[in-house]
């Protein structure tokens, strides 16, 4: 991974904080001219350094000794130096058969081969549906010993754990942002649009028996993936949430209604 631990970073105060304190200081949101300049100077500062560790340097350096730090995350600078820099062998446009087995190969790889890295899942159809690669996308086609695993859904805590940067190396030919984005919109494993009905009312029985618990929805709805359930439960509360709000106005306007009317 590109964080690389420091639990032995001193805060402002000159007090050791751990790596996660340091990465919760971390500034987010879109990069300004400044902070690219400041980037191109820290990582010249810090060239004699390998990777991971130039990054951890880079993150939180300063050009002086009192002056103010980048306080970017470091996987952040990372992504950012190489859409600066984009290496000379990578390219852009349709992905190839032998990339796509390169990609496919990388994340099987970190997988470990418990689990589908390809899984192909039309609309209104369960999760188990048998693949069908080769009807719309010839160049894709799924590696050999990964029908019948188990599969992972967006937003499932194991898919956060890839390290896209280690893909892409293997890859070779794609950035880490190009291979991430191809691996969730081409080998994307959960229905996309509108709920059907069924699915709606697989969430609704999911929500009153396991509460917030969203993996456990996730699994009773079979169809979507957690990061699309926990929208959707988030949608349904604030339009009940809204609803009740605007039953509550009604009632006391009419309240005030009855009142005025007594008083005419």
């Amino acid at each position: 991974m590109l964080a690389e631990r420091q639990d032995n970073v001193k805060g402002d105060e000159g007090i050791p904080v751990r790596a996660t304190y340091k990465r919760a200081k971390s500034r987010q949101g879109k990069w300004a001219p400044e902070d690219d300049e400041m980037l191109e100077q820290l990582v010249e500062k810090y060239s004699h350094l390998p990777e991971p560790a130039i990054w951890s340097k880079v993150s939180g350096g300063r050009l002086k000794s009192d002056g103010v730090p980048l306080l970017r995350d470091p996987a952040s600078c990372c992504r950012r130096w190489r859409h600066l820099h984009p290496p000379a062998s990578h390219q852009g446009g349709r992905w190839t058969s032998e990339e796509e087995r390169r990609l496919q190969e990388a994340i099987w790889e970190q997988f470990e081969g418990k689990y589908q890295v390809a899984v192909d899942v039309f609309p209104n159809k369960p999760a188990t549906t048998k693949h069908t690669f080769g009807a719309w996308k010839p160049e894709l086609v799924q590696l050999p010993g990964q029908e019948g695993l188990p599969i992972l859904k967006e937003g499932s805590r194991r898919l956060g754990m890839l390290n896209w940067v280690l893909i892409a190396e293997k890859v070779g030919s794609r950035a880490e942002m190009d291979s991430r984005n191809h691996f969730y919109s081409s080998y994307h494993n959960a229905n996309r649009g509108p709920w059907s009905k069924e699915e709606l009312a697989r969430g609704q029985e999911g929500l009153a028996k396991f509460g917030k618990d969203y993996q456990k929805i996730t699994a009773h709805v079979g169809t979507r993936s957690p990061m699309q359930v926990t929208r959707k439960v988030c949608y349904w509360a604030q339009k009940k949430t809204k609803n009740e709000a605007k039953e509550a106005a009604r009632v006391v306007n009419g309240a005030k209604s009855q009142s005025i009317k007594k008083h005419i």
